[in-house]
């Protein structure tokens, strides 16, 4: 059974609606019409197109909609062009249901959250949002955010999975005077250990092993 029709089976059972396509050109006019909450593509598609063409047609037309990348084991050069086109994360083959289930529901929680904020910069946005609490720590740390948005320091955040650095990483720049220009978040943990210097640094063609 090819991975799309897995899949196709996976989220039938799981109760989420989806669309399929074959091809680059079937998902580019998907996207034309439909507005998806993600996008899951294989590098090696059925008709021979390239993972790829779907990255940059979803960038394209649907930018806040994140990306699972299938692949077995492509080519470095391959891997770092997804992930500067934007690719959410990769799953290799073969791959257990429970973890591309995970990677689903991470994708979606968000997905969802994204599309709840406010517009970075706008009248009415809150740079706290998504912060709650009335802890006289809390207050301190709202504090600390305000002392250190309009500086140009870099800032170290700190702390366990699910604490919300990435929520006090959002507040600092809504309240920074670079509030109106894209806030670009970069899961280290999603990218393979041997892509993570070239996909922060860049690469020249070539340069990999093999």
């Amino acid at each position: 059974m090819s991975v799309r029709l897995a899949l196709e089976t996976l989220l039938r059972k799981r109760g989420y609606r989806y669309s399929s396509a074959r091809s680059a050109a079937e998902a580019s006019e998907l996207l034309d019409g439909n507005e998806y909450d993600m996008v899951i593509t294989d590098m090696k598609m059925e008709s021979k197109d390239s993972g790829l063409q779907v990255i940059r047609a979803t960038a394209a037309k649907s930018p806040a909609t994140p990306v699972l990348v299938i692949t077995g084991f492509a080519d470095v050069e391959s891997a770092v062009a997804a992930m500067k086109y934007g690719a959410y994360e990769f799953i290799e083959k073969p791959f257990q249901i429970d973890e591309i289930e995970a990677i689903i529901e991470q994708a979606l929680r968000r997905r969802r959250r994204v599309s709840m904020e406010p517009e970075a910069g706008s009248p009415d946005g809150d740079p706290f949002a998504g912060i709650v609490g009335t802890d006289p720590a809390i207050k301190e740390i709202f504090r600390t955010i305000e002392s250190i948005a309009d500086t140009d320091a870099t800032t170290l955040i700190t702390g366990e999975t699910g604490t919300g650095k990435e929520l006090i990483a959002r507040a600092i720049h809504r309240s920074s005077p670079r509030a109106a220009q894209y806030f670009v978040t970069v899961n280290c943990g999603a990218i393979p250990e041997s892509l993570l210097e070239a996909e922060l640094f860049g690469s020249r063609k070539g340069s990999f092993t093999g």
